[in-house]
């Protein structure tokens, strides 16, 4: 029989706990049945700051003794551990052995982890020795609880314990005779530090339970305390049940029942109790070890998965701010709806009885004012954004104390500190999708809180139907309310107003001198001239390459491929990239080139297919040929009419040439408004920093067109190309063709007939949404703009199409995007070519 109890002996303890713990559940879930619930949460809301504080910290302290058992057992083994990580190591374990121990299993297995294996066989004679002392401690109180018995300190009751306190008084003498001969090399000093140690670390529990009592207002006295706790602890330790969960809880809440304390009273003594000794600073050790073991792994993966949560975080922070505020005001506006709808209340972390409305408009207000900047990564709204969150926990404290609502502002804050870093940008741009959207939203809010204060007029309600969910509590708050909506308007245009901080633009304005010395020794594109028409800014990149750019809201709009030295095109978009986002802008690349397009998309951008760009080979133009007769009848025809080509170099461009081009100009455009941005307007300033051709006979000019050099001899391309009424037909064509010749004999490669918008775009079925849409109003926009007519005649002289595309970040709407490029397109020029910028 003695053979057969040893040989299963794990199997006859394994059922020994599941049968202890069957009997603590039972019993814990019958007195849980008396419990009624309602008075357990007039218990919690009696509790105050002071009383919470008061037993976390208590709860804190407790843990602290048990330190020294590492600081003994490092000292040992030998590994000299530096305190702070010895502090941290011992923490957890300890706290984590406190609660799930299963035999000390927990505490040999993760101390042989951080101790090392090296020293495996030496850590775990030494671990025997020292938390062989871990009882005595239990030990010395169980020989006060029996003294205090039979002293006649306690209740009568209490002395059917004396069994149990015995039992706890007798491992104190063993500890004493064993430690005399059993535990060599173990010195005398540090056995009576061990003992000390292990009375600290039990008079913790004892202070815990005693202070959570006298913050409920329990009447018991402390001799009774000493001797219940005493003897449930032991009772719990031989329960074998990890952390004595159940069988400590079963013991202590029969014995307060029997001493008079209510059942509402014991649940919540006995939850406060595992929450400060055991979960709280479990919870502490847990946050200090992932922080540990996330910098070891950020450290491995290079910085990837702290920046990937921060990342997420941040959205988080972004949206519970807003939500938080957004909760707020809505109690204050619609205060009776979260009585009346209960889905409403469950989702609102907000009582609606609050005392004052005016502090929770102003608070509201401001958290979603915030939760824009944060959103926008400001780095000068994180200190404001701390202080609002700390004044919104002040409110709460002050005026309806809520735990559900003290966790979520805590657990906000420590995430608004955490998520610091993603706080970089130097000032708050608002983006036109911002405006709108913030605008409705407040415009709303405002709107909905004088419609309900008209609808409480009592003057209002008897004559009209009006949900009593509507209806304020006074018109004194009403009115209270309605101030602070002033006051929060003029918060808000401060607060806006500091996040914008001083006004910074990225780039510099047009250097002529900077941007042609960059032209002539790295060379251009097609679009490179457009930077002398003065409406735009430079960005120069190592004195290599330029950026032309227009700053709309918080848009970039950058016209073109990048010019200058195409080697150092990454690094210049990744810096370009990189500065704007630093002053809170956001790239939008207009008319770009496939290469750009593919860097620009390898850096997280987007990309929609604007059109397609004709080039007409000028290698293998000519006029000859039956399939040329058209062309060649268009040339004869203007030259039979007395008309020839010049080319005036720009020495030659005379304030009476100009005159009379701008007259040519004026009755072309016919009233029509001038653009800009992506095409030239007629500025003598911008036409004179190239030659201008001119279709001309002996006594008038009846058509010009400016050229845009690229700076290669790849290509070349015009501008601007306009003619009189008086012009014969077919001058266009005339004008074209004698171009092509002009920079044929002048070895130019390619002559570029511009951009053709939305041609070939969305065609294929699997292409983006945003193409398909643009690709009908191609089809079907023919009317507004001759897409169709003006690729038809570019037809019959290109001899390959290049694709153009606009790319923006991921962060931005599509629509929006387009809208500013529009609005850019659109906006009024002035004809001294002067930059103009809406900024």
């Amino acid at each position: 029989m003695i053979q057969f109890l040893k040989k299963n002996q794990k199997y006859f303890k394994l059922i020994f706990v599941i049968a202890v713990a069957f009997i603590a559940v039972t019993q814990i879930t019958g007195l849980l049945k008396q419990v009624q619930p309602d008075k357990i949460s007039l218990i919690f809301d009696r509790l105050n700051l002071f009383d919470i504080v008061l037993v976390i910290i208590t709860g804190l302290i407790s843990v602290v003794p048990m330190l020294n058992y590492d600081r003994v057992l490092n000292q040992l083994v030998g590994t000299d551990y530096p305190l702070s990580k010895l502090i941290k190591m011992s923490w957890l374990i300890n706290t984590l052995n406190n609660i799930a121990g299963f035999g000390g299993a927990v505490s040999v297995g993760l101390r042989s982890h951080y101790y090392g294996k090296n020293v495996k066989e030496k850590l775990l004679a030494n671990i025997s020795k020292v938390f062989f002392f871990a009882l005595s401690g239990l030990s010395i109180y169980g020989l006060i609880g029996f003294i205090l018995v039979q002293l006649g300190q306690v209740d009568q009751f209490l002395s059917q314990y004396t069994i149990w306190l015995i039992g706890a008084a007798v491992y104190f003498v063993l500890v004493i005779l064993f430690t005399r001969k059993n535990l060599g090399g173990l010195k005398k000093r540090l056995q009576a530090e061990l003992l000390l140690t292990s009375f600290l670390e039990w008079s913790g529990v004892m202070l815990t339970f005693i202070v959570i009592g006298h913050v409920l207002d329990v009447r018991i006295s402390v001799a009774s305390l000493i001797v219940l706790i005493t003897a449930s602890s032991v009772i719990g330790i031989l329960s074998m049940i990890p952390g004595a969960l159940g069988s400590f809880d079963v013991m202590m809440m029969l014995g307060l029942l029997h001493l008079g304390v209510p059942r509402e009273i014991i649940l919540v003594w006995l939850l406060l109790y595992r929450l400060a000794y055991y979960l709280l600073p479990l919870a502490i050790a847990l946050i200090s070890w992932v922080m540990t073991a996330g910098r070891q792994f950020d450290a491995r993966f290079s910085g990837i998965p702290i920046n990937l949560s921060r990342e997420i975080l941040h959205k988080v922070v972004t949206f519970m701010t807003a939500l938080t505020g957004g909760f707020l005001v809505l109690t204050a506006t619609v205060p009776e709806a979260f009585l009346e709808l209960r889905w409403l209340r469950q989702i609102s972390p907000w009582n609606a009885n609050l005392i004052a409305e005016s502090p929770k408009i102003i608070l509201g207000f401001l958290l979603i004012i915030t939760s824009r900047a944060v959103k926008n990564r400001v780095s000068r709204a994180y200190i404001p954004t701390l202080i609002i969150e700390l004044l919104t926990v002040v409110y709460i404290f002050l005026d309806d104390f809520s735990w559900y609502s003290i966790v979520l502002l805590t657990v906000l804050l420590l995430l608004t500190i955490f998520i610091k870093s993603e706080l970089y940008r130097e000032q708050l741009v608002l983006s036109y999708e911002t405006i709108m959207f913030d605008s409705f939203f407040v415009i709303i809010l405002m709107v909905l809180y004088i419609v309900v204060g008209t609808m409480s007029r009592p003057a209002y309600h008897l004559h009209h139907k009006v949900s009593e969910f509507l209806f304020f509590p006074s018109e004194k708050m009403w009115a209270s309310g309605l101030i602070a909506i002033f006051i929060v308007a003029g918060v808000w245009m401060f607060y806006m107003h500091y996040l914008q901080g001083k006004f910074q633009r990225i780039g510099t304005a047009l250097d002529e001198a900077v941007a042609l010395d960059i032209l002539t020794t790295y060379g251009g594109n097609t679009q490179s001239q457009l930077i002398f028409m003065g409406d735009k800014r430079m960005w120069v990149y190592d004195d290599r390459l330029v950026i032309q750019f227009a700053i709309r809201q918080d848009k970039v709009l950058v016209m073109g491929t990048p010019s200058g030295d195409r080697s150092c095109l990454l690094a210049a978009l990744t810096a370009f990239i990189k500065e704007s986002d630093r002053l809170g802008y956001r790239p939008v690349f207009y008319e770009i080139d496939k290469k750009t397009t593919l860097i620009l998309h390898e850096l997280g951008y987007h990309f929609i297919k604007q059109g397609e760009e004709g080039h007409v080979n000028l290698t293998d133009f000519t006029l000859t040929g039956s399939k040329n007769k058209s062309k060649r009848q268009a040339v004869n025809q203007v030259e039979k009419a007395g008309f020839r080509l010049e080319m005036i170099e720009q020495a030659d461009l005379t304030p009476e040439l100009f005159a009379r081009l701008r007259a040519i100009s004026d009755e072309w455009l016919d009233g029509r408004r001038e653009k800009g941005f992506s095409l030239g307007y007629f500025d003598e300033t911008y036409l004179s920093k190239a030659p201008i051709a001119i279709v001309r006979s002996d006594d008038e000019i009846v058509a010009f067109a400016n050229i845009m050099p690229t700076y290669t001899k790849d290509f070349v391309t015009i501008d601007l190309m306009r003619h009189s009424q008086q012009a014969p037909k077919g001058v266009m064509d005339f004008l074209f063709i004698k171009l092509f010749e002009h920079f044929q004999a002048e070895g130019i490669a390619k002559f570029d007939l511009g951009m053709t918008p939305l041609a070939n775009v969305g065609t294929a079925r699997s292409a983006f949404v945003s193409e398909r849409i643009a690709n009908l109003i191609y089809q079907f926009g023919d009317s507004l703009y001759n897409f169709e007519g003006l690729r038809n005649y570019k037809k019959k002289y290109v001899t390959s199409w290049a694709s153009r595309y606009t790319a923006y970040s991921h962060s931005s709407n599509i629509a929006f995007v387009m809208l500013a490029l529009l609005l850019q397109d659109n906006q009024s020029i002035k004809s001294s070519g002067k930059e103009e910028i809406n900024d």
